[in-house]
């Protein structure tokens, strides 16, 4: 056997061993566009709820930042009318 048939030879072998690889290789990434195509479905479906979502959860959070400063001042109104009721009831 001369030497382009002993590389030929060779890159037969390789390329039989290569064969499997290559179609994982393809199998991966037929499964990769699919998950690309179904990522890109979800968020434009889902990418509008989730901002409505967003925009409510940031709503009731200033809902309670005004409830949270009301109770304060209610408190703060408390406390000077029992010190006043003191001052007069004695």
């Amino acid at each position: 056997m001369d030497e382009k048939q002993l590389l030929d030879a060779i890159g037969q072998m390789m390329d039989e061993r290569l064969a499997p690889i290559q179609d994982d290789i393809s199998g991966l990434k037929r499964e990769l566009e699919h998950v690309r195509h179904s990522v890109v479905v979800i968020e434009n479906v889902h990418g509008e709820k989730i901002d409505a979502l967003l925009d409510g959860m940031a709503g009731i959070r200033e809902r309670f930042d005004r409830q949270d400063k009301l109770e304060l001042h209610v408190r703060e109104h408390d406390e000077r009318i029992f010190a006043l009721e003191q001052v007069v009831g004695s």
